[in-house]
């Protein structure tokens, strides 16, 4: 009976204490019992057992033990190479470790090409032995070097007055070209020049604009500087001189946007307010207290809100309003205020219709935009079908220009007009009698057409009488038209160029490999900004009568030199070409009409003057052109030096201005060489033919071969182009 009780107040306190009661012995904790696992003192507990350091086995929080390192070495840890190791700890000692991403050192020998900031010494400038590129390099993640922010070092911007053009350079300076008469180039004198001149001084132009014979520009400090032409008191110097120097607008500061009309000028400052000066006969100045001539800016007496852009014309002015919406006021003679009125207005006025542009362009006395949905709208003069309606008849409200749906910007001229479109490539329209157009014609269109060798465009001026230019997204400037002032800018002889032609970078005119820092920057030749890498043009101009050398049945091999960096010729006999036309791998036909040309593959990396191609453009004019195509001809040896990389062969008197219908040059193509032969091509009498075979090589070697022809007259050999600095001139292939 005791037992009975005792064994019911144990239950009784084990409930009541939540133990549970434990039929193998009466010690609950059982400390003695040797095979209990949960017994904190059993030393064959295996829960409850710390792990041994050295034993080499990797338990509990050991990231390794002894020789065991878990599979790991090095490479886990990002290094490239060394000996990973186990501390007493059983923590790995990365110490013997090497070479890693983040140090700070190049280790070129795994592949590194930069590490952080250290490029090893590499810059943007380096980037390309051809060309001069800006911008910084970035270390990615991997170590290697991108240079996405490379970017070449060119122009930025261009404007164009009636004869004459300015642009500013990557570095902010101010470099003008063509009609000097009164002082609109800005160089301290009135020489006119047909490449780009330097305004003297350190200016940090960053927004150029041009009127008829005067230009000015905003420098980064929002200053205006003017300069040219002053007979209404456009130069905002309180004078009426012309100047060949550039002359501080007065009172103008914070100044954000410029335009030049004929004669005056208006400038928007950071606050919005407009200001005005010059001349005033129309009211063009919006200032009726300011009388007909204005020689210092004065703010204008209406304001406009939110204005995003303003332009002006010969006597007018628009602006355009963040909301899409245009004002105008000026003279109105030619509908050019788009109000439906020929009423002259000295207030603004908004011009009918348009809510909704983006993009605005005004000239002498037209305008255009570019509305939300890619279409053109123009108003003003019309005699030239320069508004693009086919109508011919000045229009006082806006009109569509025909066929463009896809326009991103405009730029309107005296007589023509042109788009970009948003592929990159350019329409134009109106007058085109000295090929201002740029379809390779003379021929006027009142719809658009398309402009030749034009591409990647981002950028139009406005203003220039019968030429236009444009900026390319590569920073290369490139005009065509009119060039009886050198307004196009490419040293060229002839009065007008009809289609896109390359303004001269005159600013790298330095030849590279001379060991010398041109430009004091602390690099040398390639690294040079102001240096081009090109070194003598090899070739030979024969004017038709007094040759020097006999070209008929002779082949003429151009071998780039690695050594020197440059070619090197050698002319022997020949009495057949060294590719039968036809017998190649791989063999087609070209069918080339006058003035035409054709984008070839070559079929492998082909090096020219230290720059590698894989296509070339064939023309019917007689050469190969490398990175733009060329059908325009010419007989002058400086057209020749400073247009694309290119190889002439049959140059002037063989025009071939007669339509081939048949097949008439044969493309044969080789593992590491290209063949191109013209067989009996007649000249421009059809009074001979002419037989001659170019072959590219995988090394560069360029090798001519002419049959028995006679009359040749014009340039044959090979040339980088762009203004390249000829040592000999003239050099003699005997």
């Amino acid at each position: 009976m005791q037992i009975i009780k005792t064994i019911l107040f144990i239950l009784v306190i084990s409930l009541y204490w939540g133990c549970t009661f434990d039929p193998s012995g009466l010690d609950p904790e059982n400390t003695n019992n040797t095979n209990n696992t949960n017994n904190t003192n059993n030393t064959n507990n295996t829960n409850n057992q710390d792990p041994v350091c050295g034993d080499e086995v990797i338990e509990g929080d050991e990231e390794c033990d002894s020789g065991n390192l878990d599979g790991l070495d090095c490479g886990d840890f990002d290094y490239y190479q060394g000996n990973l190791s186990c501390d007493d700890n059983c923590r790995f000692v990365i110490s013997g470790c090497l070479g890693i991403c983040g140090d700070g050192i190049v280790d070129t020998n795994f592949g590194e090409t930069c590490d952080t900031t250290n490029f090893n010494g590499r810059t943007c400038a380096m980037f390309s032995e051809r060309e001069a590129y800006i911008g910084n390099l970035v270390c990615n993640s991997q170590c290697q070097t991108d240079t996405s922010d490379c970017m070449l070092a060119g122009w930025i911007e261009i404007v164009s007055g009636k004869s004459f053009s300015c642009s500013i350079l990557y570095d902010g300076s101010i470099w003008c070209w063509g009609q000097n008469d009164k002082g609109q180039l800005g160089i301290n004198g009135l020489t006119f020049s047909k490449v780009p001149v330097r305004i003297p001084g350190t200016y940090y132009a960053v927004q150029l604009t041009a009127g008829d014979s005067h230009a000015c520009m905003i420098n980064s400090q929002g200053e205006v500087w003017c300069w040219g032409n002053n007979n209404r008191g456009q130069l905002g110097n309180d004078s009426k001189t012309d100047t060949s120097t550039m002359v501080q607008a007065i009172g103008l500061s914070n100044i954000e946007d410029i335009s030049a009309g004929k004669e005056f000028n208006c400038a928007l400052d950071s606050m919005g307010d407009i200001y005005c000066w010059g001349h005033n006969n129309r009211g063009q100045l919006d200032n009726e207290s300011g009388g007909n001539e204005i020689l210092i800016p004065a703010q204008t007496d209406s304001q406009i809100a939110d204005i995003s852009d303003i332009q002006a014309g010969k006597e007018h002015v628009c602006v355009l309003q963040n909301t899409g919406i245009i004002q105008c006021w000026g003279i109105n003679d030619k509908g050019q205020l788009g109000d439906g009125t020929m009423d002259v207005r000295t207030e603004p006025v908004s011009v009918a219709s348009i809510y909704d542009c983006s993009f605005l362009s005004v000239s002498e006395n037209s305008s255009c935009c570019v509305r939300s949905d890619g279409k053109i709208s123009c108003w003003g003069a019309n005699n030239e079908d320069q508004l693009g309606d086919g109508s011919g008849v000045d229009q006082s409200t806006p009109v569509y220009v025909q066929n463009i749906i896809n326009a991103v910007k405009v730029g309107v001229f005296k007589k023509h007009s042109c788009a970009i479109l948003n592929n990159g490539s350019i329409k134009c329209w109106g007058n085109n009698q000295d090929g201002n157009l740029g379809n390779g014609t003379q021929m006027s269109s009142a719809s658009p057409v398309q402009a030749l060798n034009l591409k990647n465009i981002q950028a139009l001026t406005r203003n220039g009488d019968l030429f236009s230019c444009a900026l390319k997204s590569d920073n290369t400037l490139w005009c065509w038209g009119s060039n009886s002032s050198g307004q196009l800018g490419a040293n060229i002889e002839d009065d007008q160029n009809r289609i896109g032609i390359r303004v001269l970078d005159s600013w790298k005119m330095k030849r590279c490999r001379d060991t010398t820092d041109n430009n004091n920057n602390g690099y040398v030749d390639s690294q040079d900004l102001t240096c081009i890498p090109y070194l003598n043009s090899v070739y030979e101009y024969f004017d038709g009568s007094d040759f020097n050398f006999d070209l008929a049945n002779k082949t003429i091999t151009f071998a780039f030199e690695p050594n020197n960096f440059s070619y090197q010729h050698l002319v022997v006999d020949a009495t057949d070409f060294a590719v039968i036309p036809g017998g190649g791998d791989s063999s087609f036909d070209l069918n080339l009409g006058d003035d035409e040309y054709l984008d070839q593959n070559i079929g492998f990396i082909f090096p020219f003057y230290q720059k590698e191609y894989i296509r070339l453009f064939i023309s019917s004019n007689g050469f190969i052109t490398f990175e733009e195509g060329n059908a325009e001809y010419t007989s002058s040896d400086k057209t020749f030096l400073s247009g694309p990389p290119r190889i002439a062969f049959l140059w002037d008197d063989w025009l071939m201005r007669k339509e081939i219908q048949e097949d008439n040059i044969q493309v044969d193509t080789f593992p590491g060489k290209i063949a191109f032969t013209y067989v009996d091509i007649p000249d421009i009498n059809g009074t001979f033919t002419m037989s001659s075979q170019v072959i590219l090589y995988i090394d560069g070697t360029v090798e001519i071969t002419f049959l028995n022809n006679d009359n040749i007259e014009g340039v044959v050999g090979i040339t980088p182009g762009r203004g390249a600095m000829v040592l000999d001139p003239l050099l003699d292939f005997n």
